[in-house]
């Protein structure tokens, strides 16, 4: 589910529309209770974190491309699904 709503963005301490921004990412953590701690970013933030993480990520798969090759053979068995429903 998509909230905009006006909000005070801590990164870039502005009152903007802000969205949701799940502080550990469900695919990973998964979709319990536990892992559904939430921020509200402003647009412009958010999308920044979410590049940011993407380059960490792909830094991560160029030094460790095994991790690539694993996780794209899991994601042709699986029909490019996770495995993870959400709620």
């Amino acid at each position: 589910m998509i909230e905009i709503k006006k909000a005070f963005c801590p990164i870039c301490k502005e009152v903007k529309w802000c969205n949701r921004h799940h502080k550990f990412p469900r695919a990973v953590w998964g979709y319990g209770e536990e892992n559904n701690k939430i921020i509200y970013l402003c647009l412009d933030c958010h999308r920044m974190i979410h590049e940011k993480i993407r380059e960490k990520e792909n830094g991560i798969l160029q030094l460790f491309p095994e991790i690539y090759i694993e996780t794209l053979a899991d994601a042709i068995r699986n029909g490019g699904k996770n495995g993870k429903r959400r709620k």
